[in-house]
């Protein structure tokens, strides 16, 4: 081949390229130009970031190409451009520069809802793509025939020709740095400099309050310690959970004495109908800074929209009896008041301790939860005057500096918002894996062995994830998400298409990053938690003989995945271990002792639970499958434990 050839051949392929982008050879999208230059996109994501569509921006592109006829299979070289994404009044326009030329582009683009999903159009060909954590998102098209010739300005084109294209996009500007001031200004410039909550006792000089008392303040003093209104002592945060609203803080400069304080934390389920009362500090402003009372029962061990971290109590609530005790008759703390539901009369809702408790054993080191209650056989008015001394009035204030700022988890989900367009940050997802880590006290029960005959097996003492690892906490710690070439993605969808070698690297990182000793379940321990533990009723699925209440499978999945959690929990409190996706469990097995996989040489690993592709027989807590370790498969997920 001649030089003058081969040069030829770069120009066609250069040319091919650029009219992908509608760069420089004089196509238009169809309307008229809303911006001339990069300069003045980029002014207008400066100036508007926090009204942006989550898609808007300006993107690097890595562009490849397939050309494929019956005889010949040739590959474009890579080629890098700019794509720059607006949207007006929900119109997307594209523009590209490459080589120095900027011009709009052929591309069209329409979301799909109010979704992470848009459709990409070149021509009459369209493809789906996803924007992964506002950053990047990947356009693949396999032209149709009108396209194709669009593409080669080759009008006689023939229809055995196929042409691939691959492109990679990572969005450069907005910065991520540039979101998270934006929302960190709006959030400042929303927000009073001072605000009221309530907060109580524990062990050691610590204090539990809500995460949105404290979120954002940089001084937060107490007041109420000993009945003493006279003197504001300094508290920092110790840590928080953002995604079920707790806070626990410590007092410096004053002893709280831990001996003293008259009520113990109950971290077991209350029932619906126990009557309880409430402690705390609201509208100070208009009802003074006396401790105030208020009396309900447990209206529903579930909240706002089946929300099992939560109860909901008649007792009336204002605003500043956030972060108060919710005690029952007998003068134990059950919940911490979190909210009051708007335009519903005598609804409030109130975390379980439980909660709490997790939160505290994944970030303190000694048990600082009161253990001893002296209030059981006080009349009400007898609980009040022992317990007062203990709740705190708490004022904060986004003035001034507080050391305990760096500890904040100020990026993690709140609880019950849209996720924001911010990239997320690893501290969130680490966050809310410890806080659902639940704890499993150890028993003995009976399972079915490999010879098929029953098996007294004693488990100790162990932790379990509350739900499957989702494609969200995945991505954040693994930068990849397996799942997006099946269609199925979304943040709260169980991570899938998985191998038991690849969950063994997540843990890996995971471990790394916490310090802690996550792994996966054993199958004992998965079967043992799955049926309920020592609170076992025998269920077949777990948490119910019904295999509808607990888990999505074939029958009644809609033919996809959903999210985690929304079936009802089993005994324990855990999620979708009937069902959605199969989990794998630590367990290497030879498989020579497998009397069903006598003839396959090597060892296999043992996944649980069934799938939404599963038959509802297949979701049973006993039911036991094996797989080689390298299997990647669109029904199978995991969950942790320690």
């Amino acid at each position: 081949m001649s030089h003058t050839t081969i040069i030829r051949n770069r120009l066609r392929i250069l040319i091919i390229f650029l009219s992908v982008f509608g760069v420089a050879l004089g196509q238009k999208a169809g309307f008229k130009s809303m911006f001339e230059s990069e300069q003045q996109i980029r002014s207008y994501f400066a100036n508007n970031i926090m009204l942006l569509d989550p898609l808007e921006g300006e993107y690097d592109i890595d562009g490849a190409g397939e050309y494929v006829t019956p005889f010949v299979h040739q590959y474009y070289p890579h080629s890098k451009y700019k794509l720059y994404i607006v949207c007006n009044n929900n119109q997307f326009k594209v523009y590209a520069k490459a080589d120095g030329d900027f011009d709009e582009s052929n591309f069209r683009i329409e979301p799909v809802g109010e979704t992470n999903a848009y459709w990409m159009y070149y021509h009459s060909t369209a493809t789906r793509i996803y924007l992964q954590d506002n950053l990047h998102f990947s356009a693949n098209f396999k032209l149709d025939h009108a396209s194709a010739k669009e593409f080669t300005g080759n009008n006689r084109l023939s229809p055995s020709v196929s042409i691939l294209l691959t492109n990679d996009c990572v969005k450069v500007y907005p910065t991520a740095t540039m979101y998270a001031n934006a929302a960190r200004k709006a959030q400042e410039e929303a927000k009073p400099t001072e605000w009221t909550g309530t907060g109580f006792a524990l062990n050691n000089n610590y204090v539990v309050t809500n995460y949105h008392v404290v979120e954002d303040a940089k001084t937060i003093f107490i007041q109420g310690i000993n009945g003493d209104f006279n003197h504001k002592y300094s508290a920092d945060v110790v840590t928080t959970d953002k995604y079920n609203d707790l806070a626990i803080i410590k007092v410096k400069d004053v002893d709280i004495s831990s001996v003293s304080i008259p009520y113990a934390i109950k971290t077991g389920t209350s029932e619906v109908g126990e009557e309880v009362f409430v402690l705390g500090y609201p509208l100070t402003s208009t009802m003074g800074e006396e401790i105030k009372l208020t009396t309900g029962v447990i209206s529903s061990k579930t909240g706002f929209q089946g929300d099992v971290s939560i109860y909901q109590i008649s007792a009336p609530i204002q605003p500043g009896n956030s972060g108060g005790p919710l005690f029952d008759s007998k003068g134990n703390v059950v919940g911490i008041v979190s909210a009051k539901h708007k335009g519903a009369e005598n609804v409030g809702y109130a975390i379980k301790t439980s909660y709490l408790k997790n939160l505290m054993e994944s970030t303190v080191s000694t048990n600082i939860l009161p253990q001893t209650n002296r209030m059981g056989g006080q009349n009400l008015s007898g609980k009040v005057k022992l317990a007062k001394n203990y709740v705190y009035y708490i004022t904060c204030s986004s003035r001034g500096y507080s050391s305990s700022s760096a500890n904040y988890h100020s990026n993690s989900l709140p609880k019950q918002v849209p996720i924001e367009r911010t990239p997320i940050n690893v501290n969130t997802i680490i966050q809310r894996i410890l806080s659902n880590m639940v704890p499993v006290s150890g028993g003995d029960f009976i399972m079915i062995n490999f010879e098929g005959t029953e098996e007294k097996i004693s488990i100790p003492n162990f932790s379990i994830g509350r739900y499957e690892i989702t494609q969200e906490e995945w991505q954040a710690i693994m930068k990849t998400n397996p799942c997006n070439s099946s269609g199925q993605v979304g943040p709260k969808i169980p991570i899938f298409n998985v191998s038991w070698e690849d969950c063994q690297e997540f843990i890996k990182r995971l471990n790394n990053i916490t310090g802690k000793k996550f792994r996966l379940p054993t199958e004992e321990e998965w079967e043992y938690a799955a049926s309920g533990g020592q609170e076992s009723h025998n269920y077949k699925f777990s948490g119910s003989n019904q295999s509808d209440a607990v888990a999505w499978y074939s029958s009644n999945c809609d033919k996809k995945i959903h999210n985690v959690g929304e079936k009802l929990q089993n005994e324990l409190g855990l999620f979708d271990m009937s069902g959605n996706v199969k989990e794998w469990c630590g367990d290497i097995i030879d498989n020579s002792k497998i009397q069903t996989l006598r003839w396959t040489p090597g060892n296999s690993r043992i996944i649980r639970g069934g799938s939404w592709l599963s038959g509802s027989q297949e979701c049973g807590v006993s039911v036991r499958n094996f797989v080689s370790p390298d299997v990647r498969d669109v029904g199978v997920g995991f969950r942790i434990a320690q």
